[in-house]
């Protein structure tokens, strides 16, 4: 995901946040390695997992530096953009 949110003009630091379908939340900071220019480091901002952990689907939130931002569904086979624009991701 984090991958296709750079792909698509991301700019670091990325923000990402995902809500399951049972209340659990993650959220991360992407931020590149210092001295890097392709390798990431994750630093986890909030988590709360419930007892039965983080089922999916989950709904995940990915913004940036320059305030862009796009929905994604993660899914047990995979993620998708939420198709907001004609096919095109939605990236905002």
């Amino acid at each position: 995901m984090i991958d296709a949110c750079l792909a698509h003009g991301f700019q670091a630091p990325l923000i990402w946040c995902a809500v399951s379908v049972n209340g659990a939340v993650l959220a991360v900071r992407y931020t590149y390695i210092p001295g890097s220019t392709t390798e990431m480091e994750a630093r986890v901002l909030a988590e709360h997992f419930p007892a039965e952990g983080f089922p999916l689907p989950a709904h995940v939130l990915v913004t940036d530096a320059t305030n862009t931002g796009v929905h994604m569904v993660l899914q047990p086979d995979g993620w998708r953009f939420v198709d907001l624009d004609g096919g095109r991701p939605a990236v905002r």
